[in-house]
């Protein structure tokens, strides 16, 4: 994992609005990439 001083989110993708009477609830959706697995020295 990178170090948490170098880390920088990128934007949300998307954005939904869900309302219930009085109270709102703002979801933002972002796709996380993932470092590529390493690779096992066994065979």
């Amino acid at each position: 994992m990178t170090n948490r001083e170098q880390y920088e989110p990128g934007p949300a993708s998307e954005a939904q609005v869900h309302k219930d009477g009085e109270k709102w609830t703002l979801i933002l959706t972002r796709e996380l990439r993932h470092p590529p697995r390493k690779k096992c020295g066994r065979r």
